[in-house]
């Protein structure tokens, strides 16, 4: 992979979670010299928000590796096709999973739908969050203080 000395401009989207296909530069999430030993084969990944960035470089790299992947994302369906159509290429297989897991009932639904797609989940990884960033601590609302430990703390359960 080459990295450049080049600055780059800063990025700001007014929604969350941010929306991978409106920035400018795109991310790099592959790197094409990477050479796979293949030690994920026959493994399963659940990976939530894998529909882009962290993720989504995640769940490529674990596809590139060998393993089937189930992507979850909340709402960026064109980001979660393009990881799916990443992965496919590869000679994968894919499943998207769109779904606010904001609350318990919803992390089960996912993992037990998973289970059902595959046989069974392998490995997880917990990628989702937000943030609010402010100037001050007492900036902050209650809502997204809420929005804050639902999304980045409460999934950890599943």
């Amino acid at each position: 992979m080459t990295h450049s000395n080049q600055q780059q401009p800063p990025q700001h989207q007014s929604h969350q979670p941010g929306i991978e296909k409106e920035m400018n530069p795109r991310p790099i999430y592959l790197d094409p010299n990477y050479q796979s030993s293949n030690k994920l084969a026959g493994k399963t990944a659940l990976i939530t928000g894998a529909d882009s960035g962290i993720g989504r470089a995640v769940a490529c790299l674990f596809a590139k590796e060998g393993a089937n992947v189930f992507v979850h994302y909340l709402d960026e369906e064109e980001d979660a096709q393009e990881t799916k159509r990443v992965i496919e290429n590869m000679g994968r297989t894919c499943w998207l999973y769109s779904a606010d897991l904001q609350e318990y009932d919803a992390c089960k639904k996912l993992c037990e739908d998973a289970i059902k797609q595959y046989g069974s989940i392998d490995i997880l990884v917990n990628n989702i969050a937000v943030q609010y960033p402010q100037e001050r601590i007492e900036d902050i609302s209650c809502e997204q203080m809420e929005k804050t430990f639902k999304t980045n703390f409460f999934q950890r359960s599943i």
